[in-house]
């Protein structure tokens, strides 16, 4: 049977409850206690709608949940139970792995939680250490602080699955006045743009090297607002391709965008977001594909002749980028050649120019945006050995 997680549902306030008290009850507490302990831990729909839990379910069944919280860059673990019939240390080993996940989705440094010491123990197995102690609410007794540092927000890749699931967005719904009126300011400062297909990821795994994604086709006037105005819906990514190019001297080249574009100015690999052209099987979509086809676009390479030596997810807040990493058998001078002469034979290039990435201190971290500044600093500390697949 597997194990499935998911946001909780409202309806699901007296589930969760149950699960706490009995969890609480298998410590020996009497009768007298466990009363007063469920009327100052019973979970509303309140509690689930202005607070984010996750649940655990087999099969329809909620056997654990966990409530968290995003503290600048902390993910805080304010509570986390499973249902005693249950396995407990498979259990919160996947709702912490989930919470591990979404840490890195939002650019957090630790998870964070405090613990009694009933449950520290559990906390240790998955890879938290205890760096200070605090008063408990009991009188008389301290809790452990603990953290689990070291998430790492370049993850190895070796197959991505993405499936088109279609669906309603209400970000895109309740601001829909909104929208159109960022539109149009937007193709008034740069006519070039495009309101085209564009897909949006809204499920994700990442296990043993295999990225899972589901995603939802969006326009792109939705996703530049969404994008311009902050990400305000987290719910939701923007998964895109990009093209990591590497010269046979160890510079990676990346691209500066043209005035025209969206990200003008802005220094990065090629890369860009998946849409109609990207389909295949008619509900999936080939990312690697999206990759290819933007590199042969924006430089003119061809990413048939690169070996490939590395594919990594990136987590840079509400981005996710999968590099392919390509070595190509040209010096950089040669290939920053190649691509000024596919600029120049451009009505309307994507780039305005290439940017040689020699050594960490070559990366502009006020141009470059994080997923960019991340996967490089990544490629140099890597030995050639680690890096290469």
């Amino acid at each position: 049977m597997s194990l499935h997680l998911r946001a909780a549902l409202c309806q699901e306030a007296d589930h969760l409850t149950d699960i706490k008290c009995r969890a609480k009850a298998t410590l020996g507490h009497d009768a007298v206690f466990m009363e007063e302990f469920r009327k100052s831990n019973t979970i509303t729909p309140v509690h689930i709608a202005s607070q984010l839990h996750i649940v655990a379910d087999i099969e329809g069944q909620i056997v654990g949940f966990a409530v968290f919280r995003f503290e600048e860059s902390i993910l805080w673990i304010d509570d986390l139970c499973v249902d005693p019939d249950q396995n407990k240390k498979a259990v919160s080993s996947a709702l912490i792995e989930r919470l591990s996940d979404f840490a890195r989705q939002y650019g957090c440094l630790s998870l964070q939680v405090e613990a009694n010491a009933t449950i520290e123990s559990l906390f240790t197995r998955n890879g938290f250490q205890t760096f200070d102690h605090v008063p408990s609410k009991a009188a008389g007794r301290y809790v452990a602080l603990m953290r689990r540092d070291g998430l790492q927000n370049v993850l190895p890749v070796r197959v991505a699955e993405l499936k088109i699931k279609q669906r309603s967005w209400d970000f895109s719904r309740e601001n829909r006045h909104k929208i159109e009126a960022h539109w149009r300011t937007a193709c008034e400062k740069k006519p070039a743009l495009f309101n085209g297909d564009v897909y949006q990821l809204y499920d994700w795994t990442i296990e043993g090297g295999l990225f899972r994604g589901v995603l939802s086709k969006i326009g792109f006037a939705d996703f530049l607002a969404w994008r311009d105005w902050g990400y305000p819906d987290r719910t939701v990514n923007n998964l895109f391709g990009t093209a990591v190019i590497r010269s046979t001297d160890g510079t990676l080249i990346f691209g500066r965008m043209a005035s025209q574009t969206a990200n003008a100015g802005k220094i990065y690999p090629p890369g860009g977001s998946l849409d109609n052209n990207d389909i295949i099987e008619e509900d999936k979509l080939d990312i690697f594909g999206s990759i290819g086809r933007e590199l042969k676009e924006e430089t003119g390479l061809d990413a048939r002749k690169a070996r490939i030596f590395g594919i990594y997810a990136v987590f840079d807040g509400a981005r996710i980028a999968l590099a392919l990493c390509l070595d190509f058998k040209k010096s950089a001078a040669e290939l920053q050649n190649v691509i000024n002469h596919h600029i120049g034979e451009q009505i309307e290039p994507e780039l305005s120019g290439v940017v040689q990435i020699s050594s960490p201190q070559d990366i502009d971290r006020n141009k470059m945006p994080s997923y960019a500044v991340a996967i490089a600093e990544k490629l140099f500390s890597a030995s050639p050995q680690a890096a290469d697949m």
